[in-house]
């Protein structure tokens, strides 16, 4: 649905509001019907009204495939109204579903989870399985707790046996971990003593260092991995220092067990460089490639700003590396990255101005070939030329850069 819009607007020539009433077929009808599906008999289980649903949808799939060349937006309702009313069917059903997935005193967890996995943000959804499993086993783990909300908080010595019990399985599913960290660490505040003392009777260990991490340091590394952009990332770990340090290896632990592994080995990496070389060296070919992303993607009047501003960045050899690895690639991309690099070369010897004004103008490159080319070192003739074919819009244009 995601693409209906452009297909109404440049292949059926519908203006923007007509697509948007067009699409109205399927969105109203999918609400419609979503909420009309609690009158169907009870009889009716949820798997098949979820099998009816996707169904009705894969035939409204089917009815939008089998559209003529030059058909008409009308000829769209019938896949749409179809589609609208299968996603409507299925949308209640996976509720239905959700809610008969838990026992009967827990169904508040059955839909509130349904409803949180609708969620676009990862960590949270990670969370909420990670808890809503982690209660799972201690009410299987501790038969004294019952079933219920109203018998979930016990007094410590009990919180000490089913913690242990649980970290004891070698918890491989970070999300579950981290929320058994999170809970023990609840037990453990109101009284620390007390929580030591039955964890290290009934465990036959001492409290691991995650549980009485400090609390500043830990709620420093959060912040640290919920920065929005790497140059964010760069500037709060060098405002930090103490998070380099080996005092904050626990906390920074706790922290990233919140992350998908494989972001969390990013973070890791990056803590490790920067405790050796400092947090601007750390990041600086994280964010030298992403410059070099930026340049290739940009018009001629911001990469001459670029230019302008970061051409020490830009005529680095970590730069250059990154523009052939993506002119290395089959698409859109591997030709901005080749006007790029070529670019650069330009800068290097002091002609990318006169190229970046002839990108603007494309009728000044034969004049600024010819002038190139007859220099005593033309070397730039190469970088230009290829300049001016990736720019070219004719058939005339592309042969003059060849030339």
């Amino acid at each position: 649905m995601s693409y209906a819009p452009i297909l109404l607007q440049r292949g059926l020539h519908v203006s923007v509001i007509g697509s948007g009433c067009v699409l109205t077929a399927w969105s109203a009808t999918s609400m419609v019907v979503a909420l009309a599906a609690r009158r169907l008999p009870d009889r009716l289980r949820s798997q098949t009204r979820l099998a009816v649903g996707l169904t009705l949808c894969a035939a409204g799939e089917v009815a939008l495939s089998q559209l003529p060349i030059g058909a008409s937006w009308a000829l769209l309702m019938l896949g749409l109204v179809m589609l609208g009313i299968g996603s409507g069917v299925a949308n209640a059903a996976l509720g239905r579903l959700a809610v008969e997935s838990v026992p009967h005193d827990r169904a508040g967890v059955g839909s509130g989870d349904n409803k949180h996995r609708a969620l676009p943000r990862r960590r949270s959804r990670r969370r909420a399985r990670g808890r809503d499993r982690l209660e799972h086993h201690r009410e299987r783990t501790d038969p004294r707790l019952g079933h219920g909300r109203a018998r979930l908080r016990q007094p410590v010595r009990a919180a000490a046996t089913w913690l242990g019990r649980a970290l004891a399985m070698d918890l491989e599913d970070r999300g579950l971990l981290n929320a058994a960290h999170e809970e023990a660490r609840r037990h453990w505040g109101p009284d620390p003593a007390a929580f030591d003392q039955d964890w290290a009777r009934r465990t036959g260990m001492p409290v691991p260092a995650w549980l009485t991490v400090d609390s500043a340091l830990l709620s420093s590394a959060r912040a640290w991995v919920a920065t929005d952009t790497y140059t964010a990332e760069r500037d709060y770990l060098a405002a930090h220092p103490e998070l380099l340090e080996a005092a904050a290896d626990t906390a920074v632990a706790e922290a990233l067990l919140a992350l998908p592994e494989d972001v969390a080995g990013r973070y890791a990496a990056l803590r490790q460089a920067a405790q050796h070389d400092g947090a601007d060296a750390a990041y600086r070919p994280l964010l030298l490639t992403i410059l070099a992303r930026e340049f290739a993607d940009a018009g001629p009047a911001r990469q001459r700003a670029l230019l302008a501003d970061r051409a020490d960045d830009l005529l680095t050899g970590t730069v250059t590396d990154a523009l052939n690895e993506l002119a290395g690639q089959e698409d859109q991309q591997a030709v901005a990255a080749q006007r790029a690099t070529a670019l650069l070369d330009l800068a290097r010897a002091g002609d990318a101005e006169a190229v970046l004004e002839a990108l603007t103008e494309p009728g000044r490159f034969p004049r600024l070939l010819h002038e190139l080319v007859i220099r005593v070192d033309a070397a730039s003739t190469g970088p230009a030329a290829l300049v001016a074919y990736t720019a070219a819009t004719t058939v005339s244009e592309a042969a003059t850069a060849v030339f």
